[in-house]
């Protein structure tokens, strides 16, 4: 358990007075200390033009007396990164890893919030985001300064009742040079591009206590506390951070993923041009199914996984022409190698893809069941083949999925029982056909037998590629293999390309089963 005792390399110090301190660039400073102490800020974000930002004044009510800040350095270089600012009375490393546990930076994994919200309020910590900055450059004079990015991008903290005399005195001097003050500090980032805030508050959230401040560069795996050898956060692998989820019990169904993606955001949030992919109303939904109608075993699904190239024949060869050699193709398939699937998730990733190919066939096969040739059934089941409309990738989906129907893959799938595949497809569909019997002929149960083995191997390919654990690390032990869960299905199905509209009315992709 660490002590205060162990961190009082202080880099300055300053005194609040007011009870409140103004935050940000000169323009925010002089807006915050122009205004009323404000009560406790509680903001929700809100869109602006194309972006989106927190309403702010720029002051919140502060513990009087003295606050110490400290340099937050470069493990190798020491160069500054950030800095953390906290009342003397808070043990300054605990509250500093509670605020990047709450909220850090968002272009690090795991980092916690990005938007105000009822969890951060109950965390007790304050958001201030790249776009929430006043920067009214206009108002402040001009000061010559070697760092271009000087001026908006590195902040100041004053206690309210200063911020005009040091907004006046700080105007007159380079922001590298400006440092702390008896009543305030400028925390000078060099060379910064864009500029967080994160205020932490007392228990009862009636004032501030500790202030961080970072940019874009900020790396708090390699960023250090003063006096702490080791970075604020452990680096760990994808496969480590997958490793250490399921020992804490994290769900991997994506179903909250999903709900989140496709809910639409409150009206504030919406800009003009917002557009999100939502489920299809209940009635519209179908299954689940019995796990006796899965028409694809765990071997079938492995097979198609293990018939997957890291690289296509197409990719392959216009990467040869670009100048890659062979060895870096060879090396980048290794990268890129399929993503395999493990307990306790491969059991509900084989329904999940089960429950997705079912559905597919009643929503859009079934109802073709009277056509009973190849050349009857295929316009029906791919209708944008020769749209002109604007949905493109309904129209590429049909194309290729009329290509496989037709043609199939140039070699059977190795280790696919094809024809107990095959079977069960005509059980199910005659099973669902109540009194209009199924009409397809033998090569149209064929086609549709591969265009299932077709959206089943691109769902896996698409999960693989983009969303297995371990995708993302730059280097992987000899022998580890990327792990696709139920979450990376379901993201690979929703953010893929024109398949979600064939796939999506899957009770269980949405809602898991009951």
């Amino acid at each position: 358990m660490s002590t205060m005792a162990e961190h009082q390399i202080i880099n300055a110090s300053f005194e609040v007075t007011s009870g409140a301190v103004c935050f940000g660039a000169l323009p925010d400073i002089l807006q915050g200390s122009a205004a009323p102490i404000q009560p406790p800020p509680n903001p929700r974000p809100r869109v602006s033009g194309t972006v989106t930002m927190h309403p702010l004044e720029y002051n919140v009510p502060a513990a009087k007396g003295t606050w110490n800040a400290y340099t937050l350095l470069q493990m190798e270089a020491s160069q500054v990164e950030g800095w953390f600012a906290a009342h003397q009375n808070v043990d300054p490393l605990p509250e500093l890893l509670k605020i990047l546990r709450v909220s850090g930076s968002p272009y690090e994994t795991d980092s916690g919030h990005t938007e105000n919200n009822d969890e951060t309020r109950a965390e007790r910590v304050l958001l201030i985001n790249r776009y929430d900055w006043g920067m009214d450059h206009d108002m402040i004079p001009d000061v010559n300064e070697d760092d271009f990015m000087a001026y908006g991008n590195t902040i100041g903290l004053v206690d309210h009742a200063h911020g005009n005399s040091y907004v006046e005195k700080w105007t007159q001097q380079k922001p590298k040079e400006r440092g702390s003050s008896e009543n305030g500090i400028w925390m000078y980032i060099p060379h910064p591009e864009y500029m967080w805030g994160r205020f932490g508050f007392n228990d009862e959230y009636t004032e501030a206590r500790s202030f961080l401040c970072f940019t874009q560069r900020t790396d708090f795996y390699n960023t250090r506390f003063p006096g702490q050898p080791q970075g604020l956060r452990e680096h760990e692998t994808s496969l480590q951070r997958f490793r250490r989820m399921i020992r804490e019990g994290k769900d991997f169904s994506g179903i909250d993923d999903l709900s989140a993606r496709s809910t639409p955001p409150p009206p504030e949030l919406r800009g003009d041009s917002w557009s999100v992919e939502q489920p299809p109303p209940e009635s519209e939904r179908v299954g689940p199914y019995s796990v006796n109608d899965h028409l694809l075993r765990e071997e079938d699904i492995e097979a198609i996984r293990a018939s997957i190239p890291p690289i296509r024949d197409w990719f392959k060869e216009y990467l040869l022409n670009r100048g890659y050699t062979l060895e870096d193709i060879e090396n980048r398939a290794r990268r890129e190698e399929m993503a395999v699937l493990v307990d306790p998730w491969k059991e509900p990733i084989i329904d999940l893809l089960n429950e997705l190919i079912m559905s597919y066939l009643e929503r859009f096969v079934l109802p073709l069941r009277s056509h009973g040739t190849s050349s009857e059934f295929a316009p029906g089941l791919f209708p944008s083949l020769n749209s002109t409309d604007a949905d493109s990738s309904r129209k590429h989906i049909d194309s290729w999925l009329l290509k496989r129907f037709t043609e199939g893959p140039a070699s059977p799938t190795p280790g696919l029982d094809g024809v107990s595949v095959l079977a069960r497809i005509k059980e199910f569909l005659d099973r669902r056909a109540g009194s209009q019997p199924v009409a397809f002929d033998r090569p149209c149960i064929v086609g549709i037998g591969r265009v299932v083995v077709a959206l089943v191997a691109d769902v896996l390919e698409s999960a693989s590629k983009n969303y297995a654990y371990g995708r993302d690390d730059s280097w992987r032990a000899a022998g580890e293999k990327c792990v696709i869960t139920p979450r990376s299905i379901r993201l690979g199905v929703y953010n893929g390309d024109g398949i979600l509209g064939l796939l999506r009315y899957s009770a269980v992709f949405w809602t898991g089963r009951p």
